[in-house]
């Protein structure tokens, strides 16, 4: 039985290695798009957005964002300063039923303190309705919720990442 014991605990130490060594390199750029992907699919996508692909942004920065259009999906936005913002936002828009309102819904993930797979990494999720000025980030027409980690273990972030982005993703 013992045998059996050691023979697991050798497998599950190859496997942990094998996976920090494919985290290695281009490995977190993998990870990191994959799982902001499969965010925006759930909770970026509008109707007027599909199909959205996070980009490298330089400096360690992955951006994935979409725009809502719909007054009505605007405002089911959970982030109470976010809400107000749109509120006002979309007054203006009455005589038009919603049509012209743009929001843009945005997930970053900044990597740029992460070395030799460890560091730290900062997720936010950020509601944008600063759309007189080109989404500029200004914080009367900003929220934005943040996380950071730290972490010596590549593999500790493999299998938190995606419980970050989920608290991060509570505003939307």
């Amino acid at each position: 039985m013992k045998e059996r014991s050691k023979e697991f605990e050798q497998l599950r130490i190859d496997q942990e290695n094998k996976a920090r060594e494919e985290l290695q390199g281009s490995g977190l750029d993998q990870l990191i798009c994959f799982t902001l992907d499969n965010f925006a699919f759930r909770y970026l996508e509008t109707s007027h957005t599909k199909n959205i692909q996070t980009e490298f942004l330089g400096e360690g920065i992955y951006s994935v964002h979409s725009f809502e259009l719909e007054p009505m999906s605007a405002l089911k936005i959970q982030d109470q300063k976010a809400k107000k913002g749109i509120v006002t936002l979309a007054k203006r828009f009455s005589s038009t039923k919603g049509v012209g309102l743009k929001v843009k819904l945005e997930l970053l993930c900044d990597t740029s303190k992460v070395v030799n797979g460890s560091g730290t990494i900062q997720c936010h999720a950020v509601i944008n309705w600063n759309m007189d000025n080109d989404f500029e980030d200004d914080i009367d027409f900003t929220s934005k919720k943040s996380v950071s980690y730290d972490f010596s273990d590549i593999l500790d972030l493999r299998n938190k990442l995606a419980l970050l982005l989920e608290d991060v993703c509570t505003i939307f």
